[in-house]
């Protein structure tokens, strides 16, 4: 996620593009790219196109019926941005056959262009553009908006109040809008003074600025599980902490699933398996976590939760924001979980790093162009607020006039359990042996010492179950594309206003 502040450090949501390290090959490769590249050492990963991602959530069928976006705004908020996101955005219309649309931009600290001078900012840079080429995908023909500041977001709280002031002049000029936010912090980072003074203080008066202009505000929930990173961004905590500004009731939290469209992660072994044989450095193992099966004309969806990847879907408790109104229908088995505190994520999409999507980027001297499939909610988030924007150009067209949803939350609680896939627990592997049903963030003091303290949690932090209906994994679950943009079109559209 920069006014003097407290200093206090956060950490971007940024996207996942680590190859699926699979050591063995079965067949040609299963992602491959429009030049006909594919993922590098990684044969067996699998990614998604844009035509492959819209049907697997039944989006094709809302673009067949003329629901694109027109007429709506998708924003989506950066440090630095990229130099190159015209050109990679018109690059990838091109290579997909999506119609080009010029990119408007915000810049609330002065213009500026990315010089793409450390990691920290080429990874905004692999940001900005997955943000901009998958709003466009589920939305193309929205308007993109993007919000450039000159302060990293990880840089203490003032990297943070760059981008909220971005919010503050996209509220006046562009009301009714989405706006997109892929970066996030735990909340434990804050300090007590922080908490009162910006988080529930001026941060979220600009939030609720928004709100009152029509504003839907979606952020990412968080790619560590029920764990986050500290202050010093030196070591991960050892205690459950969710992610701001997701957990802000104000905006919809967007959690992860992992959607198997055609294919479905079949295992050998465990985890642990996996990761013995990786540490000992063994070119083959004698069992492939991360092996697949073909599953023709059938689509899986579970909790994102990759172990070989020490990555899942962020979600939990805050201890910042209490119960909002709109969770007071949740069940009492999670009503007896958070006690009176805001639950996340409201709702989840894929995630996933093996069945990412397909992003190109060229930004960079020393970075050659190149295809790369992407993961994590940095994908999710702005795919979520591209599936607002259609369905608020089916409002407006209900109405005859141009609206935007507006507060999702307050929409999304009341509508039917049959416009979301409810994710629940799995079993999977050529054993049965691999549960995916709860959110902790994979744990092994072994790979601890290899990997860091800051990519896993000096000890195990519990996650939450998936259940069926609400849970603190996956949110009220995944929207069914077609049923879940028409019903939230018609309760937009039962408001009035």
């Amino acid at each position: 996620m920069a006014a003097t502040m407290v200093a206090s450090a956060s950490v971007v949501a940024k996207p996942l593009h680590i190859n699926v390290p699979s050591s063995h090959t079965h067949g040609r490769a299963v992602c491959v790219f429009p030049d006909g590249s594919s993922p590098t050492g990684s044969p067996n990963q699998h990614c998604y196109n844009p035509d492959e991602f819209l049907k697997a959530y039944g989006i094709d069928k809302l673009h067949a019926r003329g629901l694109t976006g027109k007429g709506q705004t998708i924003i989506f908020a950066d440090s630095f941005g990229s130099p190159t996101l015209q050109a990679d955005l018109d690059h990838f219309s091109d290579a997909y056959h999506l119609p080009k649309t010029t990119i408007q931009y915000i810049y609330p600290n002065g213009p500026y262009i990315n010089p793409l001078s450390n990691a920290d900012e080429t990874g905004w840079a692999e940001e900005t553009t997955l943000d901009a080429e998958w709003a466009h995908v589920i939305a193309p023909d929205a308007t993109l908006v993007n919000i450039v500041t000159t302060s990293s977001e990880t840089t203490a709280m003032n990297g943070m109040q760059d981008l909220f002031d971005g919010f503050k002049i996209a509220t006046q000029k562009y009301p009714n809008a989405i706006i997109s936010m892929s970066f996030a912090t735990g909340e434990a980072t804050f300090s007590s003074s922080e908490i009162t003074t910006y988080v529930q203080g001026s941060l979220h008066q600009i939030l609720q600025a928004a709100t009152d202009a029509g504003i839907t505000l979606v952020a990412g929930s968080g790619d560590w599980g029920t764990a986050s990173i500290n202050t010093d961004q030196t070591v991960m905590y050892a205690f459950p902490t969710v992610s701001y500004p997701a957990s802000d009731p104000l905006i919809t939290s967007v959690g992860g699933t992992s959607i198997q469209a055609n294919w479905k992660w079949n295992p050998e072994g465990t985890a642990g398996d996996y990761w013995k044989c990786k540490l000992a450095q063994q070119p083959i193992c004698p069992q492939d976590f991360l092996n697949s099966s073909e599953n023709t004309n059938r689509v899986t969806e579970m909790l994102w939760r990759e172990d070989w990847a020490i990555a899942g879907g962020g979600g939990g408790i805050s201890t910042t924001f209490t119960s909002p109104a709109f969770q007071a229908g949740l069940s009492s088995d999670v009503q007896n979980l958070v006690k009176g505190f805001r639950a996340v994520p409201d709702l989840s999409f894929n995630a996933a790093i093996n069945g990412g999507v397909a992003v190109y980027e060229s930004y960079g001297a020393s970075k050659p162009a190149t295809w790369q499939s992407v993961g994590g909610t940095s994908a999710a988030t702005p795919e979520i607020a591209g599936l607002v924007a259609l369905a608020g150009q089916e409002a407006s067209n209900r109405l005859g006039r141009t609206v935007g949803i507006g507060n999702l939350n307050k929409l999304i609680y009341a509508l039917s359990s049959q416009d979301f896939n409810d994710v629940v627990s799995q079993t999977i592997g050529t054993q049965n042996q691999v549960s995916i049903d709860n959110n902790a963030l994979f744990f092994n003091a072994d790979v601890l010492k290899a990997v860091g303290p800051t990519h896993m949690p000096p000890t195990a932090v519990a996650g939450y179950s998936t259940t069926e209906g609400f849970d603190l994994a996956t949110g009220l679950g995944s929207p069914r594309g077609e049923t879940f943009v028409l019903d939230l079109a018609a309760a937009r559209v039962a408001q009035g206003l």
